[in-house]
């Protein structure tokens, strides 16, 4: 199995995708050192996607590692995957997700996660791979071979958090959420939020009780003149 490893120079953002928002920018990677990285996508729904077309060896496997941080929010709402296809064949193109341990991380260390997607080409070894993302910024920074790695000491994937630091935030996540995220439960559903977010949702279901009695107040005097 060969290794293809992410380069920030040869990614540039989809033109066929105009709602793409993403600049080369540097930042500390895993190891606090600073690094150069494509960083894409924001909170809105802007769907943003960065690609790469190259040729690899047909009928070949490989195992495409990179460094992600980001792409998640608390809404839960957010797109952060990888494509990969084959010549011009995007219909039967590989999806991996990146968020929420759908795909798992080789490692996880400072907020980073260290990503190894094995695939292998078709007949056809002209490849395309394109990054995607909505809902939540990502950044994407280069990797060296997945064993230069192996004797880190990984960080436990288990914060409480609604989402996965960011480098965006200074300290990782926005002030609310550093507090543990809570779980309710409604209508048979369960739903994660904070108790930030709870204060938020009672401060405005309040203020709309206060306009119906306000109201009802108004009608009652109207009914009596």
């Amino acid at each position: 199995m060969k290794n293809l490893l992410f380069k920030t120079e040869d990614f540039k953002l989809d033109s066929t995708v105009p709602t793409s928002i993403g600049s080369i920018v540097r930042v500390n990677g895993f190891d606090g050192n600073e690094v150069e990285a494509w960083q894409i996508s924001d909170w809105n729904w802007n769907y943003s996607s960065l690609k790469t077309e190259i040729q690899l060896a047909p009928n070949s496997e490989y195992i495409f590692c990179f460094w992600l941080n980001g792409g998640e929010n608390d809404r839960y709402d957010e797109v952060c995957n990888v494509e990969i296809w084959f010549g011009s064949d995007w219909e039967n193109r590989t999806t991996v997700k990146l968020n929420r341990d759908h795909f798992m991380p080789a490692l996880v260390k400072n907020g980073w996660y260290l990503f190894c997607v094995p695939f292998k080409t078709a007949e056809e070894g002209y490849t395309t791979i394109r990054f995607n993302g909505m809902g939540a910024v990502m950044t994407i920074a280069p990797a060296d071979n997945p064993v230069t790695y192996e004797e880190i000491e990984g960080d436990v994937d288990s914060n409480g958090m609604p989402q996965r630091p960011n480098v965006v935030f200074e300290n990782g996540y926005p002030d609310e959420q550093n507090e543990a995220a809570i779980t309710l439960k409604a209508f048979g559903k369960s739903i994660k939020t904070t108790p930030s977010q709870v204060k938020k949702t009672l401060k405005i279901l309040g203020g709309i009780l206060a306009v119906v009695v306000v109201v009802r107040g108004f009608i009652r005097k109207k009914k009596k003149h």
